[in-house]
């Protein structure tokens, strides 16, 4: 056998060990077992958050809604997290769910005129645009200038008693 005999039939045997080996690679790769002991656990939905009856809270020194964002209402909102966590409570995640004065007649001729905004910022006191609620806390949330009735409301909707509900999202931190 020349040298160029020997070279080929060394690399051929080389491929068949080479390519025996990586099989035995991979058949070992995937026929691994790896155990442990049981891991046991459960993830648990958030509760809702408890919200109490919403209270008026005018800021200035009148009582009553007056036309204009000047005397708009202060809402405040009790809230309490059953919850195992902390929870937060932002801006957005406050939504009005209802609006109207409590006279049917005033709410007839001047409910278009009164209004809920997403409030600009919300706070329990020490925190603004966020208030975290920890687990199995209350919060009282006032959001701030969210009720006010437009400009051109008439004079028989100013200083009206109304009525507001709100839903609010908690999400776990």
């Amino acid at each position: 056998m020349g040298n160029t005999d020997k070279r080929v039939a060394l690399v051929a045997v080389g491929l068949a060990v080479a390519a025996v080996l990586t099989g035995g690679i991979a058949y070992a790769a995937f026929n691994t077992t790896v155990s442990s002991g049981s891991i046991t656990g459960s993830a648990q939905s958030l509760r809702p958050l408890e919200v109490g009856t919403p209270a008026t809270d005018y800021a200035g020194e009148e009582t009553g809604l007056w036309p204009g964002d000047k005397h708009a209402a202060d809402i405040v909102i009790p809230v309490r997290n059953d919850n195992e966590i902390a929870v937060q409570v932002s801006n957005t995640s406050i939504s009005n769910a209802e609006l109207r004065f409590t006279d049917d007649d005033v709410q007839e001729a001047c409910g278009r005129f009164l209004s809920a905004d997403v409030p600009v910022s919300i706070t329990d006191g020490t925190e603004y645009d966020r208030v975290v609620i920890p687990a199995g806390a209350d919060r009282t949330i006032r959001l701030l200038g969210a009720v006010a009735l437009r400009g051109d409301a008439g004079d028989r909707c100013q200083g009206a008693p109304f009525t507001s509900s709100w839903r609010v999202k908690a999400t776990s931190l």
